[in-house]
């Protein structure tokens, strides 16, 4: 099926593709981005900083024509070493070389708010809202200031740092982030809402909330 989809709008085994996100949809531009590098065109995915936006305010040229692509022929070659799944995340819960991180915002990590399902956090998971990898232009962050972040939420040089978030759509974002800045990365593709499903993982935070 994804074959298809992607052979359709022109892309091959050996494109090159640049994504770009508009009216700030940076998350599903970095899931468009994860689904590609897992599919097997790793290394040839980038993102156009600062999207369309940024693009257009630089008076840079758009256009209204939908083009019309030439079929690619694309073979899926699933790339597993991006994604975490619920056992890898429980069985790394006190890894010191494993650093799982809530890419949701502050009020579903502390437990304020309730979604998925559930409330509170994977334990000793740390946060870094998705939306802190962006700055107000829409641009990615420094290196620098992305690596503050990260040392702040207790990433260490070294670590292997896993994603999460509520489906796999935000914590992309972090992911990508933290490839950028040379780190071992995977994405827990489920996020909370597998890890609570499955009733029988420990969960971190308040216990009672209604979901939203």
């Amino acid at each position: 099926m994804l074959d298809s989809v992607l052979e359709a709008k022109g892309i091959s085994d050996d494109s090159r593709v640049v994504l770009y996100w508009a009216r700030e949809y940076f998350s599903p531009t970095s899931r468009t981005l994860f689904t590609l590098e897992y599919a097997g065109l790793a290394g040839r995915v980038s993102i156009l900083d600062g999207g369309l936006e940024l693009w257009t305010k630089e008076g840079r040229p758009v256009s209204t024509m939908v083009p019309t692509p030439t079929p690619g022929r694309f073979t899926v070659r699933p790339n597993p070493a991006v994604v975490a799944d619920a056992d890898y995340v429980k069985a790394h819960l006190e890894d010191r070389r494993v650093r799982i991180v809530d890419a949701r915002d502050t009020a579903f990590y502390n437990g304020s708010r309730a979604s998925q399902g559930g409330t509170g956090r994977i334990p000793g998971a740390a946060s870094l809202p998705f939306a802190t990898m962006v700055d107000s232009a829409g641009k990615i962050r420094s290196t620098a200031r992305l690596m503050q972040q990260f040392a702040d939420a207790g990433v260490a040089d070294g670590q292997t740092v896993v994603t999460y978030c509520h489906i796999g759509q935000q914590a992309s974002l972090v992911w990508f982030a933290a490839r950028l800045l040379g780190f071992d990365a995977k994405m827990y593709d489920g996020s909370f809402q597998d890890w609570v499903k499955r009733g029988d993982l420990p969960i971190q935070g308040p216990a009672a909330a209604k979901p939203e």
